[in-house]
């Protein structure tokens, strides 16, 4: 709204600096006395006032694209969120358990199936473990993924699955979320787990009594 008053401020001052002479002109020949003075001031209260509304048109104009510009960036925003209401859902997890095994798994908690699901598990070393993944071409609920003997053999882990909708997705253990072919440029979903970061158990999960 500021730059709407600035554009009005700067046609005032234009305008009436092109305008002046209209009211300060001296009375036509043949016309003296208040009739040509009212004369002069109506010529320039009628260009005053098609000024006026010029600029009021434009400024309605102006509001008019803000007002669109913000409908378009909330649809866009909206339609990201309807794209990320599955998929958000997803957790790609790293369980120890008690026994010193680890399990790496992927839970579904939506009634839509995923797609084309592969889940690589991420070693000390971040290579994929057994240089593959665990795929699955339709996920309906849980996928159980792998349990490994040795814990300490897996730091990460991550998904790339396609969603219901057909949107192609990557999940990390650490819980990021990227539309896939639209990564940012730093990223990697070999995300690592660091010294303090909070490790998924058996409890965290299911509880004492292992449910």
């Amino acid at each position: 709204m500021g730059s709407i008053a600035a554009i009005v401020w700067v046609s005032i001052v234009v305008q009436g600096e092109t305008l002046s002479p209209l009211a300060n002109q001296p009375p036509a020949q043949g016309q003296e006395g208040p009739a040509a003075w009212l004369s002069a001031w109506s010529t320039f209260a009628g260009a005053v006032a098609t000024t006026v509304g010029a600029l009021l048109t434009g400024g309605a104009l102006l509001i008019a694209a803000l007002t669109y510009r913000r409908q378009v960036a909330d649809k866009h925003r909206e339609a990201k969120d309807k794209r990320e209401e599955q998929a958000g859902k997803i957790i790609v997890r790293v369980v120890r358990r008690m026994n010193g095994q680890s399990l790496v798994d992927l839970k579904n908690p939506t009634s839509l199936p995923i797609f084309k699901l592969n889940l690589y598990a991420i070693d000390e070393d971040g290579k994929v473990i057994d240089a593959q993944p665990l795929s699955k071409e339709v996920v309906v609920g849980d996928y159980e993924g792998h349990l490994f003997d040795d814990w300490c053999r897996v730091q990460s882990a991550y998904a790339e699955f396609t969603d219901s909708g057909g949107v192609a997705w990557i999940r990390t253990s650490k819980g990021t979320l990227v539309e896939k072919g639209k990564e940012p440029e730093d990223f990697d979903p070999r995300e690592m787990w660091q010294p303090g970061d909070l490790m998924h158990t058996w409890e965290t999960w299911y509880g004492p009594a292992g449910k």
